[in-house]
C-alpha cells in the first residue's frame, strides 16, 4: 500500500495508492472536489484515542475561524494524514469536546 497509514479512501473499493492519493491532492488543490473522507480503518472507526479522519465536504457548517480556505494546506493536510494517520503538526487544531 505504498507506505500509506490510511486504508480507506474515498468510499471506493479500489486499493489505497500513491497515485490515488496524489491524484486526491491535485484535485484539492485545484478546488475539483467537493468532498473527500480519508481513515484509518473501512468504516473510520479508529481506536478511540485516535484522531478522527480527514472529511472534506458533508460537514455541518463551522465557524470560519475553524475552516481552512487555503486549499494547499488542505492538501498538505490531508496528504500527512494518508502518509502518517497524525494531524497535520504545523496547525493548530480544534479538539471536539
Amino acid at each position: 500500500m505504498d507506505n500509506l497509514a490510511i486504508h480507506f479512501l474515498n468510499d471506493d473499493e479500489q486499493p489505497v495508492t500513491q497515485e490515488a492519493v496524489s491524484k486526491l491532492i491535485f484535485n484539492i488543490r485545484n478546488n475539483q472536489i467537493a468532498d473527500a473522507f480519508l481513515a484509518l480503518d473501512e468504516y473510520g472507526e479508529e481506536d478511540s484515542q485516535e484522531d478522527a479522519p480527514v472529511n472534506i465536504g458533508r460537514q455541518t457548517p463551522v465557524l470560519k475561524r475553524n475552516a481552512l480556505d487555503n486549499l494547499d494546506l488542505a492538501a498538505e493536510c490531508v496528504l500527512h494524514f494518508a502518509e502518517t494517520g497524525e494531524l497535520y503538526p504545523n496547525l493548530k487544531w480544534e479538539e471536539a469536546e
